[in-house]
C-alpha cells in the first residue's frame, strides 16, 4: 500500500492509502516531489516544521483520475506561560540574578516531546544559563507544601539551544514586540495524574540565570491564569502552579525548593508540546480582558473564577463536546493588562508577526478596540482600523483563522470614544458579512445600551471596564460557538 509520511523535527506522522494503491505524481505544499515507488508501495517523505500545515495533492495510477489532497498537521498542543509581553507595571529586567524559576503543569494530551520558548519585550538582550525539566510523580498541590513542589525521585532532563545550554533571548526591536527564542525538542515521557482522568503529569520546569533577565513581577496563577490552554476540560487551578523562585543555581537538584508556590517572580516563557493527535491551536491576543482580569477577584481557584480568561474556558467548552472526536483544542492566552490596539510600544497588534511564526496557530482570538487607549477622533480611529485591518491580513497570510469579537462597553470612556466603539463594532460587522472574519458578537450580550456612553448590564462587571465572572461565562459561551463552528480538516 502507499504511505505518505511527514517528518517534522525528526517526528513522524503518515496516513497510508490503501493496498495496492500507486500513485502517477505528489505535490507537497504545492511543489512536486519525488514518489518512491516499490512493487505496490509509495512512500512519500518529507520534512516540515513541527506544526506546519502539510497539504499533499496526488495522483493515483490511472487514466483520467482526479488529483486528490490530504493534510498533515503538525503535532503541537501549546501553552503560554507569561510570554504575553511587557505591559502595565508588572514586567522588568533589572532583576532575576542568581535565581532559578520553577513552573508545574498537567496536560490533557500525553506529549512525547516538548520545547520551552523564552520571550523577550524588552529592547536589551538577556541570558538563561540552564533550563532543565523533571517529569514529576509528585501531584502539585494547591497548598504549595512540602514535596508538592518538589519533584522529588525524578532526574533533570537538560533543555539545549541549538545544541548548547545557554540561551540568549535577543532583543526585540520596539519596546513591547516580543522575540522569541526556541530550545531543542527534547524527548519527554511524562507521568499519569491520579486525580484527573485523562490528564497526564506534565513535568517541573526550571530555569536558571546569573544575571537579570525578563520577568514579570506581579502575575501569578492566582491573579491571571497564565493559560495553559488545553488542560483537562476542568477549571481546577492546581493543574498548573508557579514556583517561587529561589536564590542559586538548583535546576540539577530534584529537592531544591523550599519555599510555598504562586509568589515571587517568573520568567517571560511559554512551553510547546508534540502529541500524536490532531489539534486546533488557538491563540489569543489582546489587553487584560483577552489576559482574563476582573476587577475586584482574588482567586481563579474553582469553577467560574473570576481571573480565569474568557477564551480558556470557550476552549474548554468545545473540549468537552467534542471528547469523542478525532481533535481537540488547545490555547496560547497572550493577553496583557495594559496593552492597546494602536500604541507606539504597546499595541498587541504589533506582536502579531513574532507571534505567528513562532506559534503558526490554526485560530487567532484577537480584538479590534481597547478601553486603555480608545481613539477619540477620525484621525485616530481610521489608524486604528488600518492597524487591525493589516492584522487580519497578517494573520490569513499565515494560514491562520482571524476571529474577532466586537467590545463590550466601558462605561469610564468619554462619549466621543464611545462613538467609535461602537464604529469599531459595525467595522467588524460589515467584515464578517462579507466572509473577511469569523466574528463573535459578544457587545449586544453585555451592554446596557444607554447613551452617550454604554455600560455593563447590572451585576456584570465590578468597574465598568472588566467583565466578572458571570459576564465572562457569557463570552464564553459565545465564544465557544464560534470555534466550535471552525473544523479542523
Amino acid at each position: 500500500m502507499a504511505k505518505f509520511k511527514v517528518i517534522s523535527n525528526g517526528f513522524t506522522k503518515s496516513f497510508q492509502l490503501p493496498a495496492f494503491t500507486k500513485i502517477n505524481f505528489a505535490t507537497v505544499n504545492g511543489l512536486a516531489v519525488d514518489v518512491q515507488d516499490v512493487g505496490n508501495n509509495a512512500v512519500l517523505e518529507t520534512a516540515g516544521n513541527n506544526g506546519q500545515l502539510i497539504v499533499i495533492d496526488y495522483q493515483e495510477e490511472g487514466v483520467n483520475v482526479a488529483t486528490k489532497s490530504r493534510k498533515l498537521r503538525g503535532m503541537i498542543e501549546q501553552y503560554a506561560m507569561g510570554a504575553g509581553a511587557f505591559g502595565g507595571t508588572g514586567w522588568i529586567n533589572s532583576a532575576g540574578a542568581n535565581t532559578t524559576f520553577q513552573l508545574f503543569l498537567a496536560t490533557r494530551g500525553k506529549p512525547y516531546a516538548m520545547r520551552v520558548v523564552y520571550s523577550n519585550p524588552f529592547t536589551t538582550p538577556y541570558t538563561i544559563d540552564n533550563t532543565t525539566v523533571f517529569a514529576s510523580p509528585i501531584e502539585p498541590q494547591p497548598t504549595g507544601n512540602g514535596d508538592s513542589i518538589n519533584p522529588t525521585g525524578a532526574t533533570a532532563i537538560p533543555v539545549t539551544f541549538g545544541g548548547v545550554a545557554d540561551a540568549v533571548v535577543p532583543a526585540a526591536t520596539v519596546l513591547g514586540t516580543n522575540v522569541f527564542l526556541a530550545s531543542d525538542w527534547i524527548t519527554v515521557n511524562p507521568v499519569e495524574r491520579t486525580d484527573f482522568p485523562n490528564t497526564f503529569y506534565e513535568f517541573a520546569i526550571r530555569s536558571f540565570a546569573s544575571a537579570n533577565i525578563a520577568m514579570d513581577t506581579t502575575r501569578f496563577p492566582n491573579q491571571y491564569p497564565l493559560n495553559l490552554g488545553n488542560l483537562s476540560g476542568n477549571t481546577q487551578a492546581n493543574l498548573t502552579r508557579w514556583a517561587q523562585n529561589v536564590t542559586g543555581n538548583v535546576t540539577a537538584t530534584p529537592t531544591g525548593f523550599t519555599r510555598g508556590q504562586n509568589s515571587g517572580f517568573h520568567c517571560a516563557m511559554h512551553l510547546e508540546f508534540a502529541v500524536a493527535a490532531k489539534v486546533l491551536k488557538v491563540v489569543s491576543v489582546g489587553d487584560s480582558l483577552t489576559a482574563g482580569a476582573a476587577a475586584g477577584a482574588t482567586s481563579i481557584d474553582g469553577a467560574g473564577s473570576q481571573f480565569y480568561s474568557f477564551v480558556e474556558r470557550a476552549v474548554n467548552t468545545v473540549n468537552n463536546q467534542i471528547a469523542t472526536e478525532s481533535y481537540y483544542l488547545s490555547h496560547m492566552n497572550m493577553g496583557t493588562g495594559g496593552q492597546t490596539v494602536n500604541g507606539a510600544t504597546q499595541s498587541f497588534y504589533s506582536r502579531l508577526p513574532n507571534l505567528l511564526a513562532i506559534a503558526k496557530p490554526d485560530v487567532v482570538v484577537i480584538s479590534a478596540w481597547s478601553p486603555n487607549s480608545p481613539p477619540t477622533t477620525q484621525a485616530t480611529y481610521d489608524s486604528q482600523v488600518a492597524k487591525v485591518l493589516l492584522g487580519i491580513q497578517q494573520i490569513i497570510e499565515a494560514g491562520a483563522i482571524p476571529l474577532l469579537w466586537t467590545s463590550p462597553p466601558a462605561g469610564v470612556i468619554s462619549s466621543a470614544a464611545e462613538v467609535y466603539r461602537l464604529q469599531t463594532n459595525t467595522m467588524l460587522r460589515n467584515l464578517a458579512s462579507n466572509g473577511s472574519i469569523v466574528l463573535t458578537d459578544l457587545d449586544p450580550l453585555l451592554t446596557n445600551g444607554a447613551t452617550p456612553v454604554a455600560n455593563f448590564k447590572t451585576g456584570l462587571s465590578h468597574d465598568s471596564v472588566h467583565p466578572n465572572s458571570t459576564a465572562q461565562g457569557l463570552m464564553a459561551d459565545e465564544l465557544a460557538k464560534s470555534l466550535r463552528n471552525i473544523s479542523l480538516e
